[in-house]
């Protein structure tokens, strides 16, 4: 397809766009540009842009550094398909050398019914990726500084619990106790931040080993009985087999995201209600999973439990503690087991949650 077929119209419409465009046949070449596009890559004019490939132009790698060619390229499969690709992240160079980060979105130019050309359009988000990663270490920084402290402040307010230095009247028992459980809720916070900078800066590597989950869930219940002491409630193990369920995983993952799991059945149960725990395998896999009775999750807010943060407005109004990150950090470290985290719930009735793993 020539560049004459392409209005003046059309022309003018991208000229006025703040985003780079590049108008590519189907062999790859820019047969038209802007002049956002000439400017973000540091060239002087459209014809050092316009009659060249695309993909030797950019020089494109993608976040896992991978080489773009005509195999993986956005607007191939947009050409392809005939439907729009969104929000791909990649790496372009400019004239000078220099990379930059940018996000693509490719869609089909369509006439007589057949796909004549793609529009990419592309906007440059270097700064917001510099902004990211700034994020990113400072997280891992201030939290990583606030562990030693709390630690110490979490061992000298339990020993002082024990009354071992003295003893305490009831009102300052009742102080410290309070202090004790503000001080583990930090704890729990910092832990899921330094989990979180891990886990995004991808430096999460799992100890794959032969675990028991019978042995891991008993762990996780042992930790958690005085809380649900607290909550009146009573945790059984439905149908528990004879033998092991063994599993490969990292031990101290699937301890973190089964006590995740168990911490907010207790929760946001009723009282006096039942928390049901089930290990059955199926084919390959073993599937664990833990039930309550109790204020379930909105449907309107199924989508967001996985997120950073997110607490649903029930969660917040029946318990004030809580993060939002331990079922967000859960999932992601499941994915990195090659794990499966999903729920099924009915607010005001049962919320059920499931990990499938691999079996050994």
């Amino acid at each position: 397809m020539k560049k004459n077929l392409l209005t003046k119209e059309m022309q003018i419409f991208i000229d006025s766009l703040g985003d780079g465009v590049a108008v590519v046949n189907k062999g790859g070449t820019i047969i038209m540009s802007n002049h956002a596009l000439v400017d973000m890559l540091g060239y002087q004019d459209k014809d050092s842009v316009e009659g060249h490939p695309i993909l030797k132009l950019l020089g494109a790698i993608d976040e896992r550094g991978q080489v773009i060619d005509k195999k993986n390229a956005a607007f191939v499969r947009t050409i392809r398909y005939r439907k729009q690709i969104s929000n791909e992240k990649r790496q372009f160079i400019k004239q000078s050398g220099a990379r930059f980060w940018a996000s693509i979105t490719t869609s089909p130019m369509i006439r007589d019914q057949k796909v004549i050309a793609a529009v990419v359009m592309i906007r440059d988000i270097s700064e917001e990726r510099q902004q990211e990663a700034y994020y990113k270490d400072f997280t891992h920084t201030a939290s990583h500084n606030l562990r030693s402290p709390l630690g110490n402040l979490l061992w000298t307010t339990e020993y002082l619990l024990t009354q071992k230095p003295g003893p305490l009247n009831v009102k300052q028992a009742e102080f410290i106790s309070d202090i004790y459980e503000s001080l583990q809720a930090m704890n729990r916070m910092v832990n899921n931040l330094l989990s979180i900078s891990r886990l995004e800066n991808k430096k999460v590597h799992p100890n794959l080993q032969k675990v028991s989950v019978e042995l891991t869930v008993h762990s996780v219940i042992k930790d958690l009985a005085n809380y649900a002491r607290v909550q009146q409630v009573e945790i059984e193990i439905k149908n528990e087999d004879k033998f092991e369920h063994l599993v490969k995983f990292d031990q101290d993952h699937l301890h973190y995201i089964l006590q995740n799991i168990l911490e907010n059945a207790i929760r946001y149960s009723s009282q006096n209600k039942k928390i049901i725990l089930e290990i059955r395998a199926d084919k390959n896999d073993t599937i664990f999973s833990c039930t309550n009775e109790g204020i379930g999750i909105p449907k309107d807010k199924k989508e967001f439990v996985f997120a950073k943060f997110f607490r649903a407005k029930n969660a917040e109004e029946a318990q004030n503690e809580g993060t939002g990150l331990g079922m967000y950090t859960s999932r992601e470290l499941a994915n990195v087991n090659k794990a499966k985290l999903w729920f099924d719930s009915e607010e005001n009735k049962q919320t059920t949650f499931y990990l499938q793993l691999k079996s050994f």
